[in-house]
């Protein structure tokens, strides 16, 4: 009794290699741009979230300078922590002349994404009335 090759069936050993081979090269094709678009997003969210919280030191200080009408710091840094990390924000305010009572303030916010460090800026003018001289 002999076994005919022709009555046998499956697949040979370096079919199932190859198989293998072609199957793991798409996986990675397909994974490395998944990998990058959820990198992408973390990002995009943490600068959305540091742009919320950006807002929020800008309101404080416009709601301080509308109610008390004082001058804020010159230089001030504080520790805010989000729902993706904490930030680090810094203010600085200069007097653009002695006359008017226009300050500038320049608003920047510093967290860590992926290794880096990642910074957004903003800065407008702030109008703070001097007070009357008593004389």
């Amino acid at each position: 009794m002999s076994v005919h090759k022709a009555d046998c069936r499956g697949f040979t050993l370096l079919e199932v290699l190859l198989c293998v081979a072609i199957l793991s090269t798409a996986l990675v094709m397909l994974y490395r741009p998944l990998i990058g678009s959820l990198q992408a997003f973390r990002t995009a969210d943490s600068r959305a979230e540091a742009r919320g919280l950006m807002e929020q030191k800008i309101w404080e200080l416009r709601e301080k300078n509308r109610l008390a009408g004082s001058v804020p710091a010159p230089v001030s840094t504080a520790e805010l922590v989000g729902r993706r990390g904490s930030y680090a924000s810094r203010i600085e305010v200069r007097r653009l002349d002695n006359v008017s009572g226009l300050q500038e303030v320049f608003v920047s916010m510093n967290w860590f994404e992926a290794g880096r460090q990642q910074k957004i800026q903003r800065s407008f003018s702030l109008y703070i009335p001097k007070p009357y001289d008593a004389k």
